[in-house]
């Protein structure tokens, strides 16, 4: 079960690299954390409640279609919450997702509104001539997918993900000192 950690971090390190780059989230990506889902169900020793994530998926969808038709949020980062949200269930982990999220994405907001125009000056009168990265350009949009990934790595990583729960409390265990010592 360490595979799913593994392909689900690859991929929120892929929606890093694509939404800090493109600013886009492909679909692909979105596409393959849904189909993983099943397949974790199917492979896990464990008993999952599917039903939890399917619930999720709707509650997700349905706040982030509002936020979309709102304006508030990009069609890619509500694809994204939605996808991670399958996983979570709706369950604290759901909770807790959502929460790390809105703070980081604050946090972020509040850096990029303060770097924007105060790097572009510092560069002038250090004599810099560096083209910055789009992310720290002025009316760029916030890639909110960084915001996104961050937290679904932080309920991955900490055993929160129900499904991977029971794996991650064995991971944890073998890597104790003086388990697993060959």
């Amino acid at each position: 079960m360490l595979l799913f950690h593994a392909l689900l971090t690859l991929f929120m390190v892929l929606v890093l690299f694509f939404d800090l780059k493109h600013y886009i989230i492909p679909n692909w990506i979105n596409l393959i954390l849904l189909l993983l889902y099943p397949a974790m169900v199917f492979m896990n020793p464990h008993p999952v409640d599917w039903l939890q994530g399917l619930y999720a998926v709707g509650v997700v969808f349905g706040v982030g279609f509002l936020l979309f038709i709102s304006r508030l949020m990009g069609g890619g980062d509500i694809k994204l919450l939605t996808a991670c949200a399958i996983w979570c269930g709706l369950t604290p982990a759901l909770y807790q997702f959502v929460v790390i999220t809105a703070v980081l994405g604050g946090i972020m907001a509040i850096a990029l509104l303060i770097l924007r125009p105060v790097l572009p000056w510092i560069m002038i009168k250090l004599r810099i001539n560096v083209a910055l990265p789009k992310i720290l350009t002025m009316k760029q949009p916030l890639p909110y997918g960084i915001a996104i990934a961050l937290a679904f790595l932080f309920v991955l990583w900490t055993g929160q993900l129900p499904g991977l729960k029971e794996n991650y409390m064995a991971l944890q265990a073998y890597y104790k000192p003086g388990a697993g010592q060959l």
